[in-house]
């Protein structure tokens, strides 16, 4: 093991997920949350732990390998498909926020969307796409891994949630997938 790697386990260590109790998984569209961490949710509610599925937008516009079917049809479908795998991974809560994907919302309904639930849940720890990779191009995944991590460090200041219309949370961290 290089000194750099030795250095690093003892400066930033790799937190036991287990030790939370609670779990918020933000999703862009119907389908990221089951591709991008699918395993370490089904390892979290196998533990049972109380794991909450966020799926922001709802996926209308993901018609390239649909069949031909679209909009209204489309999102429908897919939310069918989130629900069912959800509960293939154990999830018994899952919830939609229902803009439309492609960008076409407004950022500050998806803040305040995040922040309500947030603020229902009461997670301690959020994970969203990570924002910050130099690969990620797709604007719902990039504005969902932002305002994922906005909220999550707001959520433990009363004042701050008020203001997107949620109560705080002792969120203590958030982990990017």
């Amino acid at each position: 093991m290089s000194l750099t790697r030795l250095a690093l386990r003892f400066a930033a260590p790799t937190p036991d997920l287990l030790r939370f109790e609670r779990y918020l998984f933000v999703g862009p569209h119907p389908d990221d949350i089951e591709i991008g961490a699918g395993a370490t949710v089904a390892k979290l509610s196998a533990a049972g732990k109380k794991v909450t599925f966020l799926i922001l937008t709802d996926g209308r516009f993901g018609d390239g390998l649909s069949g031909g079917i679209k909009g209204d049809d489309l999102a429908a479908l897919r939310k069918s498909e989130s629900l069912a795998s959800a509960d293939i991974l154990g999830v018994k809560d899952v919830r939609f926020l229902g803009l439309s994907d492609g960008g076409f919302y407004d950022y500050d309904d998806m803040l305040k969307g995040i922040a309500k639930t947030i603020g229902e849940c009461r997670p301690d720890l959020v994970f969203a796409p990570d924002p910050y990779t130099g690969r990620e191009c797709h604007i719902d995944h990039l504005n969902t891994g932002r305002a994922a991590a906005h909220i999550a460090y707001m959520a433990p200041y009363p004042g701050i949630m008020e203001k997107e219309g949620a109560s705080a949370a002792d969120v203590k961290g958030i982990a990017f997938y």
